[in-house]
């Protein structure tokens, strides 16, 4: 990820797909440009995948919240939510 934001959301009533649309609203106002990948703690996804899409990847299925790619990672801690622009190749850098 070359562009990203740290988004902490620890609201019991809300579910993952809705505090990843309001931190995707929130990128979008900020920083005018479309976010297009998710990083998040593999806890935070519901048990049944409810709510978030799976679409046809080469490799397997990928989740998703509309446009959005969602990947697990334990890099980032749980309620949080690491939102931004794909590196484009794969490979995720960290923006200083």
């Amino acid at each position: 990820m070359n562009t990203g934001m740290l988004w902490f959301d620890n609201n019991k009533q809300t579910t993952v797909p809705t505090k990843i649309e309001q931190a995707v609203k929130y990128y979008r106002e900020k920083y005018e440009q479309e976010p297009d990948i998710c990083y998040l703690n593999p806890q935070m996804l519901p048990v049944s995948g409810k709510n978030l899409s799976k679409k046809s990847k080469e490799k397997g299925e990928k989740l998703t919240v509309g446009n959005l790619e969602i990947q697990q990672t334990p890099l980032v801690l749980p309620n949080h939510f690491w939102i931004g622009v794909s590196a484009g190749d794969g490979q995720t850098t960290q923006a200083g």
